[in-house]
């Protein structure tokens, strides 16, 4: 999502623009789908309501941000292709914390890392 996001604040053209737009627009519905998942696995089910609750009011604090970007950015002569900028703004920060994520348990089981 990150990188098709941020390359389409640099298109040269619309067909360019829409076809970024729709891989972003696809790669960030998957990306919805996989968080909800894992969550949903990693988290012991006593606390599970609670984190997926969370997780939704995330993604709407990320919906009222884009909100909130759009109002300060498009009156001003810095224009659309800064509004998306910031919008892939705050996947770039979640990029590094993937890498401290562990294995779903169900993975490591199908690969065979029992002790894991």
């Amino acid at each position: 999502f990150t990188v098709a996001a941020g390359a389409s604040a640099f298109s040269w053209s619309y067909p360019v623009f829409l076809i970024l737009r729709g891989i972003a627009g696809f790669c960030i519905g998957a990306n919805y789908g996989v968080s909800i998942c894992y969550s949903a696995e990693m988290v012991p089910i006593t606390k599970r309501a609670f984190n997926l609750l969370l997780l939704d009011i995330l993604w709407c604090i990320g919906g009222v941000y884009i909100c909130f970007c759009a109002i300060f950015v498009m009156p001003y002569e810095w224009g659309w292709r800064y509004l998306i900028l910031l919008a892939a703004l705050p996947c770039l920060i979640t990029i590094p914390l993937l890498h401290i994520c562990d294995e779903s348990v169900r993975f490591l089981a199908v690969k065979g890392r029992l002790q894991e």
